[in-house]
């Protein structure tokens, strides 16, 4: 029995010994698992840890706020932007967040809101904007959803959320649609290249300048959509792309002709954009469509240089084109010509057509000269009726001669205008390069000069520059200079000649006329000063001086008892035309107590010619004081018979050129018919430069009224007048 028991006690005690080991085997697995366990946890906390690190990172990144709404509860947790959280009552919490909800923007939040508790939207989102600490407005996007309800009523239990500021993305996003606006509505066009100068992006105003879509251009290099199969265009282009890598920038004009058709003068700018090592990412274009500018300049280069009237080079672009020619051609040119031309008679033939009419006759005259002048270097508008016209000289090219036959051949044909027929003949003067000098301004004065002597010998002539042209005009000059002098030394003397009756050769009155008496050159007679008094103001200074002295000597006639001697003074078309002819007549009479009956104007017909509306204002201005005026010289100018009928002409004088032709069948048939005109419209006929009783005779006959002439008397000094008038008084 014991030995039984001690076999199964010894027995226990080895399940028990084996027990005790495997308790001690799986302590020991145990306490191994349970270190790794407390390893894998440690590492899933540290995960943990980083992943909420980086949580938080992203949130303050993004600018996100968590928040978790305990619905039922009615308290709200929210974390600020340090990562802390705040347990606050929702419905206050609420309250305070529609306080700062921007107005316009509160019924947005509440609707969103409402609907999704309401479970009629998978979610809340809401974009808004709300009131920071510095009063200004900045934009948020909440986006949550309801994670619990109530099983049976469906009533929200608990909610989640995060608000997100998108200020400045949204700042950003107005940027980028404002640029987006800017590139697609600018009046440039705008080119975005890669670092290969390959377009990426374009906008519309550039497909108009290339005349190619979008989709044509984008992935083409910067001139693949331009002609460039000419050496001179890649070598334009192989230009610019150099100066773009070398400098970063381009700037400058070019005229490109793209593969569409289009051919277009652009303004090139371009920029490099670079990253932050300073690499080349992208170029930015910006070309600007000149085509409006380059109108704009043409036409302003046009009003500079050319005349709008004729459409010719004006004087400025003449003389700058003549300047640039000379430099430029100057060792080679041998021989040129400068012409200078001036129509005939255009002043009074303007006058006659109205300056409407004028400017007509000046086009249709420019249109023929450019077509006969086709050979010449320039044909210039000058000014008025000046035009110059430059060729060149030489054995292989028409003569000047010819060139100027040609000229004067094409106005053989009238012009028509106005349904008139208007002919017109044209002077021109010419100097020749370097014959005549080499300066511009010296070989143009020679022209004028040359062009002056033209219009001295009558017009529809020829004339070259010769020395002698500058001797005449030197002494013209010399001559002015002197009768400046003469005028402010009272040099200037008047005598009169006799106007008497045919009826009984009595005394009528006197016509006026001046003298120089030089102190050196003794009397110089009016046809050597009166032209160059003509061409300055000094024509007008004469006429006061002779008004004044007939005034004068008016008054001692009518001391002596002649009351009724009437005196006639001839009148420039200057002095009516300066404006101060009525007030020097108006000085004299009161000056001198004479009457307006004691004067008497006369006119030559080419001086109505010019302001005709100014000149018959002041025509009536003088018949108002009485003063009689007289026609002289009719017949031998611009005749016509308006004048009579709208001037108030009292006086017709047939001038002496017809009356030292009588004898003449037609001549003598021209003055009867203009004595019979002037009598039936009730003038005062007076015939001058009667010489011979053959003439008195035939004039008598016609019952002229007044004659004048060397048959009766010379011009007088005033005495031997006063003594003419003493012994042949009525």
């Amino acid at each position: 029995m014991t030995k039984q028991l001690n076999e199964q006690l010894n027995i226990e005690m080895k399940k028990s010994q084996d027990t005790s080991q495997e308790l001690h085997n799986y302590s020991q697995t145990l306490e191994e698992k349970i270190k790794e366990r407390t390893v894998d946890l440690e590492n899933i906390h540290l995960d943990l840890k980083n992943k909420q690190t980086n949580l938080v990172l992203a949130h303050e990144i993004a600018g996100l706020i968590p928040w978790d709404w305990n619905i039922k509860d009615r308290k709200i947790t929210l974390t600020d932007k340090l990562n802390r959280t705040h347990l606050k009552n929702s419905d206050l919490h609420r309250a305070k967040l529609l306080s700062l909800i921007h107005p316009d923007d509160s019924e947005h939040f509440k609707t969103e809101m409402r609907l999704h508790l309401r479970g009629l939207t998978e979610r809340f989102e809401a974009t808004y904007r709300v009131k920071q600490y510095d009063d200004k407005w900045y934009w948020v996007h909440d986006i949550g959803s309801v994670i619990l309800r109530d099983p049976r009523s469906k009533r929200p239990l608990h909610m989640v959320g995060i608000r997100r500021d998108i200020h400045q993305e949204r700042q950003d996003q107005e940027r980028l649609k404002l640029t987006a606006s800017v590139l697609q509505q600018a009046a440039e066009g705008i080119i975005i290249l890669d670092e290969d100068f390959k377009y990426i992006e374009i906008n519309p105003f550039f497909e108009q300048i290339t005349g190619f879509k979008r989709e044509q251009i984008i992935g083409k290099h910067i001139f693949d959509i331009t002609e460039n199969y000419k050496a001179r265009q890649r070598s334009n282009h192989n230009q610019i792309i150099t100066q773009i890598m070398q400098n970063g920038i381009y700037d400058g004009d070019v005229t490109e002709k793209f593969l569409s058709g289009k051919k277009t003068a652009i303004r090139f700018h371009i920029n490099a954009v670079k990253d932050e090592q300073n690499r080349t990412i992208n170029y930015i274009g910006i070309i600007s469509d000149l085509t409006e500018q380059k109108l704009q300049e043409q036409r302003l280069s046009y009003l500079e240089n050319y005349d709008k009237l004729t459409d010719l080079p004006n004087r400025l672009y003449y003389h700058d084109q003549l300047h640039q020619y000379l430099m430029s051609q100057k060792d080679s040119i041998q021989q040129l010509a400068i012409i200078r031309l001036n129509i005939d008679r255009f002043r009074p033939i303007n006058e006659y057509l109205s300056n409407r009419g004028g400017d007509e006759l000046l086009r249709q005259f420019s249109q023929r000269l450019r077509l006969v002048t086709s050979e010449a270097f320039i044909v210039a508008h000058l000014n008025s009726d000046n035009f110059a016209i430059v060729y060149e000289v030489s054995h292989i090219r028409p003569s000047i001669n010819e060139h100027c036959e040609r000229i004067t051949k094409a106005l053989h044909t009238p012009f028509n205008l106005d349904d008139q027929e208007q002919f017109i003949t044209v002077s021109m003067g010419v100097s020749f390069y370097p014959e005549h000098g080499r300066q511009i301004d010296y070989l143009n004065n020679c022209a004028e000069l040359a062009l002056f002597e033209a219009k001295r010998l009558g017009g529809n002539t020829v004339k070259i520059y010769s020395n002698e042209m500058s001797r005449v005009v030197d002494e013209s000059n010399q001559l002015e200079r002197e009768l400046r002098h003469a005028i402010h030394n009272d040099e200037l003397i008047v005598h009169y000649q006799p106007k008497v009756y045919f009826e009984n050769h009595k005394i009528q009155g006197f016509e006026v006329l001046v003298r120089w008496q030089h102190p050196t050159k003794g009397l110089i007679p009016p046809n050597i000063f009166i032209p160059i008094a003509e061409q300055t103001s000094l024509i007008s200074e004469i006429g006061q001086i002779v008004i004044d002295k007939t005034a004068q000597q008016i008054q001692i006639w009518k001391s002596m008892g002649y009351e009724d001697i009437r005196v006639s003074f001839n009148v420039a078309a200057q002095q009516l035309h300066r404006g101060n002819l009525l007030n020097t007549i108006d000085t004299a009479i009161n000056k001198y107590h004479i009457s307006g009956q004691n004067l008497e104007l006369e006119l030559t017909e080419s001086t109505l010619l010019e302001n005709s509306h100014a000149m018959k204002k002041t025509l009536e201005e003088i018949s108002k004081r009485d003063i009689q005026i007289s026609l002289d010289d009719f017949g031998t100018g611009y005749s016509s018979l308006s004048y009579l009928t709208d001037f108030p002409i009292d006086i017709l004088k047939i001038d002496k050129s017809f009356v030292s032709k009588i004898g003449q069948p037609k001549q003598e048939a021209i003055i009867s018919a203009i004595v019979t005109m002037g009598q039936a419209m009730g003038m005062t006929i007076v015939a001058e430069g009667i010489e011979t009783a053959e003439q008195l005779n035939f004039l008598n006959n016609l019952n002229c009224h007044l004659a004048q002439g060397y048959l009766f008397s010379k011009p007088l000094t005033e005495t031997d007048a006063t003594k003419f008038l003493k012994m042949n008084s009525a």
